[in-house]
């Protein structure tokens, strides 16, 4: 996963582990749910790319920066279209968690 090891997002902001732990755990588990349902996922934090890269998963990518770029990645396990974006980039968002 060369794409996902060049990405330079933090998993999330918060400062004390097990919070931490719990949150990225939950907001990857909910992100991946909608990706093997067909539902495209914007991946707002580095929590669905730690997941990803934990559980050896490989949905479809659309990476935004720095030009777009489809990934195609065939993995049977989204067969229904889910398609993760990486990359974009919104300097007046909060923290808005899955979406």
């Amino acid at each position: 996963m060369l794409i996902l090891e060049n990405v330079q997002i933090p998993v999330n902001k918060k400062t004390e582990t097990y919070s931490s732990v719990i949150s990225a755990w939950k907001n990857a588990l909910m992100q991946m749910e909608g990706l093997i349902n067909g539902v495209s996922q914007e991946a707002q934090g580095g929590d669905i790319i730690l997941g990803l890269s934990a559980w050896h998963l490989f949905p479809d990518l659309m990476v935004v920066a720095p030009r777009p770029t489809p990934v195609r990645q065939r993995d049977p396990i989204f067969t229904h279209g889910g398609v993760l974006t990486i990359g974009l980039v919104n300097p007046n968002t909060e923290d808005r968690g899955v979406h």
